[in-house]
């Protein structure tokens, strides 16, 4: 809509109007409210005046750039299009859309827009009502409803001032807005407050996807819980009547309640994080908002965490496990690229003085190092994709023995596979379930580590037993096994960060930690067996797959070969 001097006139006349106290109270609690159940910095009430538009109202919210009564020409602003268009618009990140890559709230970080208009009973623009705020932000449709009820709120103020009948409906909305910004004061609550469906706060009330809880101090019952509640926890509003704060605490501590209640006393007010636990026994890690209010009673805000405290674990874990990585890489990288380094110099310096002999055994000693660096590598990504998730877990039913048979073949023609010793009577007709690729990855690694430390003629031997629910595969090898002090943590990464001066070969470490967590993920268990110079040998389990899950995958096969 293009506003015509007329209009604008208007507006102006009106906007020289004087807008009563108890709207203006009842606004900023609203516009409070709203910046802090959206999380945003910023919710505003701008207020259209000719050509430029005026901050009228500001929420008191961290980080907000905008003070009442500041103006701006309104060229090139959000709120102009809404006004002119009298539309809602939503720009999720004004960086990414070059219509409004160049607006003036970009200079103070604001990028992302949600805003309608605010109109007088006649049609003429007020100002607009609005949310910004500094990060992408894709508003959702809950979000845009509240805002968009927020705004008739607003236009029914505004015909109620034009009318000179205004209609105060404004302690829920102290009451609610009171948990999100609460004062020392306690707050008034009328004994109805959840009879009058056409109030902004009850509104809230039934829309909000936070719980809201009814409390009485003295009994800790619980006298009234909203529909979000309802959802989160699997209570019915009747059934959460018959309730109190200790059947829904999980760690329920009466002394730290009373600790709560007298701050709560003291202050008015209070913000905690405790886990909660629902009706099936599940528990949800939740961020309470408490005010107390007039007669004993609080209201808390109960918001879901979980996914967000799960998330922090998960970024603490993954930071330890970055450390650890950089750890392995900087100190064990380096000894094997110095290897190279030094023989592949001494190749360069010297190599018009070696021996034939000589020559054979540094290009010997500069392959190895080049194939035990290559192997770090491999197994320091696989231990990394581990940790981070990236590798998805299959679960399915096959032959154990030709996963064996396949891994031996894939050591041939490189290593001597006369050596190999596999015993496959126990396991030849024998059917696990897991990843076969995961554990075909174990089986490789172990037996490469056999290989690698057995003596030149050294045998490696592969057997397997039932035990209950699980075959147990061992591979055992010749060489001069590893000390006892190693066995009971030679598997945990921690371990080899602290032992690893010891080792020969940190690969070998690292590819120890890897099969480990691909066994247990899989199901199974890993043990180390042997003793100092009488080699070793390294276990692991595997489920064996019932006689239905083969049928149900296998049972054609099984009926046309026999087995």
């Amino acid at each position: 809509m293009n506003l015509t001097d007329n209009n604008a006139k208007a507006v102006s006349g009106r906007g020289g109007a004087t807008v009563p106290d108890q709207f203006l109270r009842k606004w900023q609690k609203m516009t409070d409210l709203l910046a802090s159940l959206m999380n945003v910095p910023a919710v505003l009430i701008m207020r259209y005046d000719t050509s430029s538009l005026e901050v009228f109202l500001s929420s008191n919210s961290p980080g907000n750039p905008y003070h009442v009564g500041e103006k701006s020409h309104w060229s090139g602003l959000y709120c102009k299009t809404v006004i002119e268009s009298q539309e809602f618009l939503m720009i999720p990140n004004a960086l990414k859309d070059p219509l409004w890559d160049k607006n003036p709230d970009i200079e103070l970080g604001m990028i992302a827009y949600l805003g309608f208009p605010v109109n007088y009973p006649d049609g003429t623009p007020f100002g607009t009502l609005c949310v910004l705020d500094r990060k992408e932000t894709h508003f959702s449709d809950q979000t845009v409803n509240l805002l968009r009820h927020f705004r008739d709120t607003l236009q029914t103020d505004l015909a109620h001032m034009v009318e000179s009948k205004p209609e105060m409906n404004g302690r829920q909305i102290e009451l609610f807005s009171s948990v999100s910004n609460p004062t020392n004061d306690r707050v008034l609550l009328d004994e109805d407050f959840l009879a009058k469906p056409d109030s902004f706060f009850y509104y809230l009330y039934s829309h909000i996807t936070d719980a809201i809880f009814y409390v009485d101090t003295k009994t800790q019952k619980v006298m009234a819980a909203n529909q979000a509640a309802c959802e989160i926890y699997g209570y019915t509003e009747e059934e959460f009547k018959q309730l109190s704060i200790a059947d829904i605490d999980y760690e329920y501590d009466e002394k730290k309640v009373m600790q709560i209640t007298h701050e709560l006393v003291r202050n008015g007010r209070g913000l905690f994080e405790v886990a909660h636990k629902t009706k099936s026994g599940k528990i949800v890690e939740v961020e309470v908002k408490v005010v107390l209010l007039e007669g004993n009673y609080i209201l808390a805000m109960a918001r879901d965490i979980s996914q967000r405290k799960e998330d922090e674990r998960r970024l603490q874990e993954l930071n330890k496990y970055k450390d650890i990585f950089l750890n392995l890489l900087s100190y064990d990288l380096k000894g094997s690229m110095n290897a190279i380094l030094n023989y592949s110099e001494l190749l360069v310096s010297k190599h018009t003085q070696l021996l034939a002999g000589e020559l054979e055994e540094y290009y010997n000693e500069i392959h190895q190092s080049a194939v035990q660096t290559n192997q770090l590598l491999e197994n320091l990504m696989l231990w990394t994709q581990l940790k981070t998730n990236d590798i998805r877990y299959t679960s399915e039913v096959f032959r154990v023995n030709e996963l064996l048979n396949d891994t031996i073949r894939a050591f041939f023609p490189q290593t001597n596979t006369n050596l190999i010793r596999f015993n496959d009577r126990e396991s030849k007709d024998v059917w696990v379930k897991g990843d076969s690729y995961l554990l075909g990855k174990v089986i490789y690694l172990l037996i490469g580590n056999a290989i690698r430390y057995s003596p030149r003629e050294g045998e490696i031997h592969i057997s397997s037993s039932k035990e209950g629910d699980f075959l147990r595969i061992a591979i055992a090898d010749q060489g001069k096994g590893i000390l006892s002090a190693y066995k009971d943590d030679i598997f945990k990464i921690e371990s080899l960060l602290q032992k690893r001066e010891n080792l020969n070969d940190p690969a070998t470490g690292v590819s120890l930690v890897v099969c480990c967590e691909l066994v247990e993920q899989n199901g199974g268990k890993i043990t180390l067996v042997g003793e100092p110079d009488k080699g070793t040998e390294i276990q692991f389990t595997i489920p064996l797959a019932t006689e239905s899950e083969v049928d149900e995958v296998y049972g054609e096969l099984k009926r046309e070969t026999g087995y």
